[in-house]
């Protein structure tokens, strides 16, 4: 029987400037069970893409979630999946403004 690989990714993109009590309620009830239960569970493998603007806020007001990102990359769980600061869509750009997005 053949065997079929499945990659499983998760997405957070939150937009620059989202008041404190929206966050914080999205990092309470997503992001963070998330991670916890990834954790919990050392068989699945998965990669997370976060925005400029989420790594940002987890830098400046969350370090334990840093930790646990860090922890589960070096635990080989997890894979960061790289992208613009803002996600744009690189394609539907004009060529000066999409090579800005990479170079923030």
């Amino acid at each position: 029987m053949n065997e079929i690989g499945l990659i499983l990714g998760f997405h957070l993109h939150l937009p620059q400037g989202m008041p404190a009590a929206r966050w914080d309620w999205l990092h309470r009830s997503a992001l963070r069970p998330m991670l916890d239960t990834l954790a919990a569970t050392p068989g699945p493998k998965v990669t997370l893409h976060l925005s400029g603007a989420t790594w940002s806020r987890l830098a400046d007001s969350e370090p334990t979630t840093l930790q646990r990102i860090r922890s589960l990359i070096d635990g080989k769980q997890l894979e960061v999946l790289g992208g613009s600061w803002s996600g744009a869509f690189l394609g539907a750009l004009p060529d000066r403004d999409a090579l800005s997005q990479l170079q923030l």
